[in-house]
């Protein structure tokens, strides 16, 4: 029984080593060659294209409502961009509008689009577009 458990470990150790024998020569062989190729294959190919992965449903994807669902959230802040942002250090910045003017009676903002604002396809974003957004 001794020897064949000294012959088991033998065994096991051979394989043990060979295993490791092969995942570093393999780890360490054409690594250059395997990289230009890869990077040949994929030259590009998704210059105008992106993938984003989301866990869940999507619902309304109208900026509004984001909240609403994280999915929804996701998206909307890849596809939209809103009037003003919130930056990391929690101050309002400009975005699509100039910081707003305050009226007096400190109860209505005024929103200033900026100039040459486009859609994707060249068409000018107006504030009717701002507006529909909101009514929905």
């Amino acid at each position: 029984m001794n020897f064949a458990s000294s012959k088991f470990r033998r065994t096991v150790f051979l394989l043990s080593f060979l295993g490791v024998l092969l995942l570093v020569g393999t780890a360490c062989t054409g690594d250059e060659e395997l990289n230009s190729n890869l990077e040949n294959e994929n030259e590009g190919q998704y210059e105008d294209h992106y993938a984003e992965g989301v866990l869940g449903n999507w619902g309304r994807l109208n900026p509004l409502f984001i909240d609403a669902n994280p999915v929804d959230s996701d998206i909307a802040r890849l596809v939209f961009a809103g009037l003003v942002r919130i930056a990391s250090d929690g101050t309002v910045v400009s975005d699509m509008a100039y910081i707003p003017d305050l009226d007096e009676a400190k109860t209505s903002y005024t929103f200033t689009l900026k100039q040459d604002l486009k859609w994707h396809d060249g068409t000018p974003v107006t504030s009717r577009d701002v507006f529909f957004t909101i009514k929905q």
